[in-house]
């Protein structure tokens, strides 16, 4: 886990949120269902390869819990919980090209 550990920006919980739009979520599945019957792989993960996300982190850029539910806190500041940046995409939410 990286030690640049944030505060919960506004940035991140709009990333996550949006990801959970009806309408992307109608858009995925019939993806899912066409690329299924088409023979292709149809994962989340290859979803996200397509849209350019990181599927580790759900696209937040922040560490997920190993659970895959919620969010990994790093540390405290004050009253304040820390995450850490996610070390696949480097808390872009977004695939690093190399």
């Amino acid at each position: 886990m990286p030690l640049n550990p944030r505060p919960w920006d506004e940035p991140s919980p709009q990333r996550y949120l949006g990801s959970l739009d009806a309408e992307l979520i109608r858009e995925g599945k019939e993806w899912r269902t066409r690329a299924a019957e088409a023979g292709r792989p149809s994962t989340f993960a290859d979803l996200c390869r397509l849209k350019g996300l990181c599927s580790s982190c759900a696209a937040t850029g922040i560490v997920m819990n190993e659970n895959g539910v919620g969010f990994k806190v790093a540390g405290m500041d004050g009253d304040t919980q820390l995450f850490a940046d996610c070390d696949v995409c480097s808390g872009t939410g977004r695939i690093v090209a190399d």
